[in-house]
């Protein structure tokens, strides 16, 4: 028996609630284990030897958590495990409430921190990296994963290097595969080279990340005086933690060094990058913005800034906004987001993981398969992310700019996405799916610090209460103290 089909409007709705609570909701308590020792990269190659499987007996049990965050994920992966694995009793358990959402993501929330932590739950962790888990780094080094390299260095099937190897490289944590992303964002600049042309600009000037923090100083120091001119699209959520979301996955920066267990605030970079980022926070102004292609395009138009910031690297919001430049006649430019090691950093949106504790871990890891399938990669359709699967990239951007998309559901008779006109020209797509699909490096972004410390902490320097110095004191101490818990 099939499960029943996600509405979607259900869909819709859980993607642009994403962006307003995953600031304000947390799941699983910081876990007490003193880091081990690592590179300072948060990531390291899998170069240690590898000890002899521990294969689990195959049970005939799969118990799955379904939340608004992961069920269009989920539902059809289910449906295919259902066909392969008849034999297997899958127990769902549903967290939703369609009168009160949120009081069915409260209950997720407080049910797998406590389930994990007494070795219950799900036997597959699917979801937001800064949502579903307090703070991920914490967990990792206190043991909560199961190490997957022993599944995959035994899979036959499982060929790791159909996957953008980046991003898939970002879940080893010291020598250990305890996360496998299955959906990711890269940073990326649309402007237009009317644009560029008019200030001066040129791509090689934003290629280093001396070269970018300059031609921002310059933007910013040109249009010192006029409030209508700002270097990136000016926020949408009247808060500090729209600095959090599209600042700090994409700079460079972290506040953090996890696998040194020390904090990393003491930067030159850290202080120019703010800088820039208070002034573009101080002339922010929400009347009239919205995200919709043909408004981007007419902002871009009239120069109201410099750089869209497509950092979600949603395929379709990405696909539309440039199809509405070309229908005005401007020439699109896409740039790297280069951050201070001269590298484009992306970041994981969506993750999978095994709990150590999971009594059904060989299902459990024939489901993320299934998951990381082109099955599942190539129709995430409603998506603020890009798939894991490279070759799904390509299938998904063919399907949105050439032949279009029918949704049609008995919730809703018409959702059509057709075909872009004017569409992307062949090689400008080519040249922007490599561009995504062979980014530097991708980070686990860990927001709990950020959101916890962070926007509290720094909030007095961007109203102009206290100095920059002051607040980097403030913020420093009680980074430390929470790594020392």
């Amino acid at each position: 028996m099939k499960l029943k089909k996600t509405p979607i409007t259900k869909i819709l709705f859980a993607l642009m609630l994403v962006s307003i609570v995953a600031a304000l909701l947390f799941t699983m308590q910081s876990c007490e284990d003193a880091a081990d020792s690592g590179d300072g990269s948060g990531q390291t190659d899998d170069t240690s030897e590898i000890a002899p499987p521990v294969i689990q007996e195959q049970s005939n049990k799969l118990v799955v958590y379904m939340t608004l965050f992961n069920d269009n994920i989920l539902t059809p992966a289910l449906n295919i495990f259902k066909e392969k694995y008849p034999d297997v009793e899958i127990e769902l358990r549903e967290f939703s409430n369609d009168n009160n959402v949120m009081a069915a993501l409260e209950e997720y929330k407080a049910i797998l921190k406590t389930e994990i932590a007494a070795g219950k739950g799900p036997d597959l962790i699917l979801g937001l990296p800064d949502y579903d888990v307090h703070d991920i780094y914490k967990s990792m080094d206190a043991g909560v994963f199961l190490d997957l390299n022993s599944f995959i260095e035994n899979d036959d099937e499982f060929n790791i290097d159909n996957y953008v190897k980046a991003v898939l490289d970002s879940g080893i944590y010291k020598s250990k595969r305890y996360i496998m992303p299955v959906e990711y964002s890269v940073p990326i600049l649309l402007t237009t080279q009317e644009i560029l042309d008019e200030e001066g600009i040129t791509p090689s000037d934003l290629a280093t990340f001396d070269g970018f923090i300059k031609t921002l100083e310059n933007y910013n120091e040109k249009y010192k005086d006029n409030l209508n001119k700002t270097i990136f699209k000016k926020p949408i959520f009247d808060s500090i933690n729209t600095i959090v979301y599209q600042v700090f996955p994409w700079c460079g920066i972290d506040l953090i060094n996890y696998p040194e267990n020390k904090v990393d605030v003491d930067t030159p970079y850290f202080k120019s990058f703010m800088e820039l980022i208070k002034q573009w926070f101080a002339n922010k102004d929400y009347s009239g913005e919205d995200n919709s292609g043909i408004y981007t395009a007419n902002a871009l138009q009239k120069q109201k800034w410099l750089f869209e910031p497509v950092t979600f690297s949603n395929l379709l919001g990405f696909y539309r906004k440039h199809s509405a430049m070309l229908s005005i006649k401007l020439t699109p430019v896409v740039l790297k987001y280069t951050d201070i090691n001269n590298k484009m950093t992306g970041k994981v949106t969506t993750f999978a993981a095994i709990p150590k504790t999971s009594k059904n871990q060989i299902n459990a890891y024939n489901l993320l398969k299934i998951i990381l399938s082109e099955d599942i990669q190539a129709n995430l359709l409603v998506s603020l992310s890009l798939p894991v699967l490279k070759d799904a990239v390509r299938s998904l951007s063919i399907t949105y700019i050439y032949e279009g998309y029918d949704w049609e559901s008995k919730d809703i008779s018409k959702f059509h996405i057709s075909a872009l006109d004017p569409p992307m020209p062949e090689k400008e797509l080519e040249e922007y799916i490599d561009l995504i699909t062979n980014l530097d490096s991708c980070k686990i972004m860990a927001y709990t610090p950020m959101l916890e410390f962070f926007t509290r902490d720094m909030e007095p320097y961007f109203e102009n209460k206290k100095s920059f110095e002051e607040c980097v004191a403030i913020l420093k101490n009680n980074l430390e103290l929470y790594m020392s818990e």
